[in-house]
């Protein structure tokens, strides 16, 4: 297994794709403390190091997509857009139904978030 422990949390959430998500889940700060090691930010937070550096090595094993760090800035734009961007105006008319659907289902209570600047519609 690699070390990764003497690695600053930033270079390991750029470097192996889904450690940003295992850094959240452990409440490790890897952008503003990106610059603390691993074995700091899990001493910090009296956390069991070897766990985490396991689970770690575990994604690493899977290998990356891209090295984004190596790609010039027009075709990150583009997979952006393309990835994320289009699919989501895709998913959103669903999504929109959905919500609206909740929020008719639901209205009475005070939980349900509405629309801003609307109230609830209680003859749906």
């Amino acid at each position: 297994m690699m070390a990764f422990r003497d690695q600053p949390l930033g270079e390991l959430a750029l470097s192996i794709p889904r450690a940003s998500a295992l850094f959240r889940k452990y409440d490790m700060d890897y952008c503003c403390g990106g610059k603390q090691t691993l074995a700091r930010a899990a001493s910090r937070k009296e956390l069991n190091l070897d766990l985490i550096e396991a689970e770690l090595a575990k994604l690493a094993e899977q290998p990356l997509e891209k090295d984004w760090r190596n790609v010039a800035l027009a075709e990150i734009i583009n997979h952006i857009i393309v990835r994320y961007h289009d699919r989501h105006r895709e998913q959103l008319p669903e999504l929109i139904l959905q919500a609206t659907k909740v929020e008719r289902v639901h209205a009475e209570k005070a939980s349900v978030p509405r629309w801003p600047g609307e109230e609830p519609d209680h003859a749906a």
